[in-house]
């Protein structure tokens, strides 16, 4: 066995020496290395704190976090600008060192990186170190490892604090500038122009241009320049002005701009000529422009003032503080008779008439020193020694302390209007034909023996009346019809001859209009002396008085009313002593009546209102309006129906409502009628003379006409007198005064159809029609109610009785025209039915002639004019 090892050991004991030295050169080796390795790391260690020096040298701050946020690195200036040591953050996340609210941005943006991105934002933050606010521009970059995938974050970040806060500076700056710029009135701007001016451009112009030239900035850059909304009479010598510019040379110019909305405002511009940097032929142009409107136009008000001193009609005097007077215009010396020279360096006392004391100058002067002015009416004298009255303004013009430096006074002579003033005063309250106060001064006597007696009654006891008598001639439209209004003139004067005669002096007579005379009477001591003073007024008409050679009777009617019994007030007194005159007229006039109680106001208002209708014909109150009738498809005028109106003295414009019932119950209504029928007629023959022909004019008659047996004759007679065709009028009878008079009415029509007058129903549906009666009756023309047609469109009940008034119109062979037409939509749906004519406010409401020849001249215009 030992021979079969042999070779075995024989090779294990020869390599025996050769692994013996192989360890030996390992563990040689092994030093070489390990020393090897430790040069290398001394040599990485250096190279490390050599780079880190180089990062702590820096200004920028750097970091590095892996990917859970954990600080890996942080160079010196981060380390400052956190205040703690590098080993007390290593491993610690931004929620360790700042405040939460910066923390979970920071993280927020860490997740954005993470993910991939590079990030660059600037930002707003604190040193934890310093507690400073700073500005900060960080680029954050993802850190990856060999295989690419992201295992942290590299950041950096510069502070800009100062550049940040040198920019807000130039920007506040060029705010602060454009700012004052903006509210200036004044305006700057830069204009780039070159060889000639249409090549101008606008560089930059301050927003208060806009505010000036009511164009924004950006409209003015559209048109090259400003300049281009220079007035066309100023463009020529701005033009002259800019090309005489060169390099260097600043000049100015005054012009006008016209703004936007057309307004001309005056500029003074002040402009520096500078060479362009880099365009040749070109030149900068700078300039500052001030808006001078209001000093031109204050200085045109000084050239207007100076005018105006020199030529007004008022004399103007100006002195200094001390009452010197420095100068005075032209009307001054017409109206006093001295010169500038002479009046020069004295006082307006040397105008004096004497006529105001001293206190008067004091209370004058009193007011100007309070309050800067006093007017008023004051007594001067001329050169010539006449004294004449003034009105004199005098105001003091104080400095910008508050204080008094002159004084301006302006008068005028009114000696003219002192005369005109005492002339147009007794004409105020004087009744101009017969002397004697009016109405309004009687009223003003009457209240002072009031207040008179009152104090006289509480003081002494005195139980004394006061009467006032209302006196109205009766029949006094007779005398001016018969014999004229120069007679009856006369005869008003003789009656104020007459009053006057009665009385004492003491008492009072007016002529309160018309016929009406008043009379005051003081101290009755009761009130039979009232009714005594009334007989004898009586007796002073028994006698017949010869006016222009014609002998006549004449009576009066009295109301009496006592104070106080009757009545504490003027007015009071004057109206019940006006209602006891209308009771004596009511008692067959030529007597008097004194004022009862127990009539009340119903009554006197109505007997006052019948007395007023009476004499609305005399006093010419009545008036006629015409409201207009027209075909409906075509618009064209084909008649117009007269309406009376009362323009009452007292009470205005009073609607027919009011008057036409009392008409009829007082019997006035055939009056009026007649006079509403004649009026309009002649109406009608003067448009028609005039070439202005109405085809027909309609006139309501009343129940009371239709009565008449000779209505006929009269209309006859009106159309003679007015010469108007018969077939242009036409006569309106109510479908109601027709069924009451059936018999008179049929006859009373067709006497007037034998003229030629057509004849219509008025009102038609609204009353008790007998078929039997209408189918007998002349007429020519129904027409529908405003009531059945102010509601057709919505009431089907009003629907089928129009509808049914039309076919009934028409199976009569009749027209047919609706009233109260006021919409198209009522037009259109009495057309389709088949009524073709209408009247009512869509085509035009009653109106007075003129307004009526006004508004349809163009149709009666174009209707054919008849013989």
């Amino acid at each position: 066995m030992l021979e079969s090892l042999s070779p075995l050991w024989g090779i294990v004991l020869g390599a025996l020496p050769g692994a013996i030295g192989m360890a030996a050169l390992t563990r040689h080796y092994g030093k070489r290395l390990a020393a090897l390795r430790e040069q290398q790391q001394a040599a990485l260690h250096d190279r490390q704190r050599q780079c880190r020096a180089l990062l702590d040298l820096l200004p920028q701050r750097l970091y590095r976090v892996d990917d859970k946020g954990r600080i890996l690195f942080l160079n010196r200036p981060m380390l400052q600008d956190l205040g703690i040591q590098l080993a007390d953050c290593l491993g610690k996340t931004a929620s360790d060192l700042y405040p939460p609210e910066l923390a979970e941005k920071y993280q927020a943006d860490d997740q954005r990186v993470l993910a991939g991105e590079t990030l660059t934002i600037i930002e707003e933050n604190i040193a934890p170190a310093s507690g400073q606010k700073r500005y900060v521009e960080v680029t954050k970059v993802p850190v990856r490892d060999a295989a690419g995938a992201v295992i942290g974050i590299q950041g950096i970040y510069w502070d800009i604090t100062a550049r940040i806060k040198a920019e807000q500076a130039l920007l506040l700056s060029e705010m602060r500038y454009r700012l004052l710029s903006d509210l200036t009135s004044d305006y700057v701007y830069s204009c780039v122009c070159g060889p000639n001016q249409e090549s101008s451009r606008l560089d930059w112009m301050s927003g208060a241009f806009e505010r000036i030239a009511g164009y924004s900035i950006a409209e003015i850059q559209q048109r090259g320049c400003w300049l281009d909304i220079v007035h066309s009479e100023d463009r020529v010598r701005v033009d002259q002005h800019l090309s005489d510019l060169t390099p260097g040379q600043s000049q100015t110019c005054e012009f006008r701009l016209i703004r936007s909305d057309g307004e001309i405002r005056w500029i003074h511009d002040i402009n520096r000529c500078e060479a362009h940097e880099t365009l040749s032929g070109h030149y900068r142009l700078y300039g500052a422009a001030q808006d001078i409107t209001e000093r031109k136009q204050a200085e045109e008000k000084l050239r207007q003032a100076a005018r105006v001193f020199e030529h007004t009609v008022e004399g103007v005097m100006i002195t200094d503080a001390s009452e010197q007077i420095l100068a005075v215009n032209r009307a001054f010396t017409a109206i006093t008779g001295y010169s500038e020279a002479e009046m020069l360096g004295h006082t307006p006392r040397q105008l004096s008439s004497g006529r105001q004391d001293a206190l008067f100058y004091a209370a004058m002067w009193a007011s100007i020193q309070t309050t800067g002015h006093w007017q008023g009416e004051v007594w001067n004298r001329r050169k010539d020694g006449e004294f004449y009255p003034q009105w004199l303004t005098v105001s003091a013009v104080e400095n910008e302390q508050g204080v008094a430096t002159h004084y301006v006074g302006v008068f005028s002579d009114i000696s003219s209007i002192k005369q005109s003033q005492e002339r147009l005063d007794f004409l105020a309250h004087h009744d101009p034909l017969t002397g004697l106060p009016n109405r309004l001064l009687f009223s003003a006597r009457l209240e002072h023996s009031i207040q008179r007696l009152r104090r006289v009654r509480r003081t002494h006891h005195d139980q004394s009346l006061l009467a006032v008598l209302f006196i109205d001639l009766d029949h006094f439209k007779d005398v001016n019809d018969t014999l004229g209004h120069t007679a009856g003139d006369e005869l008003l004067q003789w009656t104020a001859q007459q009053l006057m005669g009665l009385v004492r002096t003491e008492d009072t007579v007016a002529r309160m209009g018309g016929d009406e005379f008043t009379l005051l009477i003081e101290a009755v001591a009761e009130p039979d002396n009232a009714a005594t003073v009334a007989r004898k007024l009586l007796e002073l008409f028994e006698q017949p008085r010869q006016i222009d050679g014609h002998e006549f009777f004449i009576t009066v009617s009295i109301g009496i009313s006592l104070y106080p019994t009757d009545g504490i007030a003027p007015d009071l007194l004057i109206q019940h002593a006006d209602a006891a005159m209308y009771q004596a007229k009511a008692q067959g006039r030529n007597n008097y009546q004194f004022y009862k109680p127990e009539m009340t106001a119903r009554v006197i208002e109505r007997l006052q209102l019948e007395m007023s209708l009476r004499r609305a014909v005399d006093n010419e109150e009545l008036i006629v309006f015409y409201q207009p009738q027209v075909d409906i498809a075509s618009g064209r005028l084909i008649g117009a129906e007269a309406l009376v109106r009362w323009q009452h003295r007292q009470h205005g414009m009073m609607p027919p409502a009011r008057f036409i019932p009392l008409a009829e119950e007082t019997g006035f209504i055939n009056t009026l009628d007649t006079w509403v029928m004649r009026a309009a007629c002649r109406q009608a023959r003067i448009w028609r003379d005039q070439g202005l022909a109405l085809p027909r004019m309609s006139v309501n008659l009343s129940v009371k006409q239709i009565e008449q047996s000779d209505l006929a004759s009269l209309v006859a007679d009106l159309l003679n007198e007015t010469g108007l065709e018969p077939a242009s009028l036409e006569l309106e009878i109510t479908e109601s005064l027709i069924m009451r008079q059936t018999t008179q009415a049929i006859r009373t029509m067709n006497g007037l159809r034998a003229l030629g007058v057509r004849l219509a129903v008025d009102d038609f549906g609204t009353g008790y029609s007998s078929l039997s009666y209408l189918k007998q009756l002349p007429l020519h023309r129904i027409k529908i109610d405003q009531s059945f047609v102010r509601d057709i469109t919505r009431d089907p009940n009003d629907d089928a009785i129009v509808r049914a008034i039309i076919a009934l119109a028409h199976g009569l062979g009749l027209e047919v025209i609706a009233e109260g037409v006021e919409t198209l939509e009522q037009a259109a749906f009495l057309q389709q039915q088949g009524c073709h004519e209408a009247q009512g406010y869509l085509y035009g409401r009653p109106m007075p002639a003129e307004e009526f020849i006004a508004t349809y001249r163009y149709w009666l215009g174009r209707n054919p004019v008849a013989g």
